[in-house]
């Protein structure tokens, strides 16, 4: 199984491994966390609909695989700093990405990253196109790619498995955006004391992550016009 089929498998039965932490300020959306079985680190998710429209598709593929997608993310993720591609492969779809962010007071940090996507039929209906984030060395990224990747002195996290990112086109005319992340930040940072000091920091940024989400789609595709308070739903 490729991990993009076990990335939709886990957001598929989140409700398994992970448990309702608490509901975002504007959205509603509720925010999950839990531990996937056999991982060792914390994972964080979350879902919202919106009613569904060609712009809207348009618009969250290029917020999560394009070369746009860094001006996308400075609106909705607070700790986004800088994201280049590196290379791409059009023939597969995925690019290497190499992403700066800020972990407060952990100071900067990078990732190493490819992006992939898969449509499939959705569990609840319709159609889903799963974006996975596996991180990668500098050696996997050589060949893969053939690209050398620039060091600065930086502290290299990972995005660990379950990371992904899933738009499913539902039958009932919505569209719903599902966000999961596991990250081990490295450094001085185990595994442990990221789940015991930064569980409560990552829920509760978690929350305001999801409401300058739903801000930012809602300001590209209704601009605050007509029809603006009725394009988002709560996930029951």
């Amino acid at each position: 199984m490729c991990i993009r089929d076990r990335c939709s498998e886990a957001m598929a039965g989140r409700s398994e491994w992970m448990t309702p932490a608490g509901e975002a300020r504007e959205s509603h959306a509720m925010v999950w966390c839990g531990t996937y079985p056999g991982n060792d680190l914390v994972s964080v998710s979350w879902s919202v609909d919106f009613e569904s429209s060609p712009e809207l598709s348009d618009l969250l593929r290029d917020m999560f695989q394009s070369h746009s997608m860094g001006s996308h993310a400075e609106h909705w993720d607070e700790t986004y700093t800088l994201a280049t591609v590196l290379a791409e492969e059009n023939e597969v779809d995925r690019m290497l990405v190499r992403r700066m962010f800020d972990a407060q007071c952990l100071g900067s940090r990078e990732m190493l990253y490819v992006i992939a996507n898969r449509t499939a039929p959705a569990a609840e209906g319709g159609e889903q196109v799963v974006y996975g984030y596996p991180s990668v060395s500098d050696q996997e990224a050589m060949e893969m790619f053939g690209v050398t990747v620039p060091r600065e002195d930086r502290i290299r996290s990972e995005n660990v498995f379950p990371s992904c990112d899933a738009v499913t086109t539902l039958p009932n005319g919505k569209t719903r955006v599902t966000h999961l992340i596991t990250s081990r930040l490295n450094g001085c940072v185990s595994a442990c004391c990221f789940n015991v000091c930064f569980k409560s920091p990552m829920i509760g940024a978690s929350k305001d992550e999801v409401d300058a989400f739903v801000r930012h789609v809602k300001s590209q595709v209704h601009s605050g016009g007509s029809g603006a308070e009725d394009f988002v739903h709560v996930v029951d």
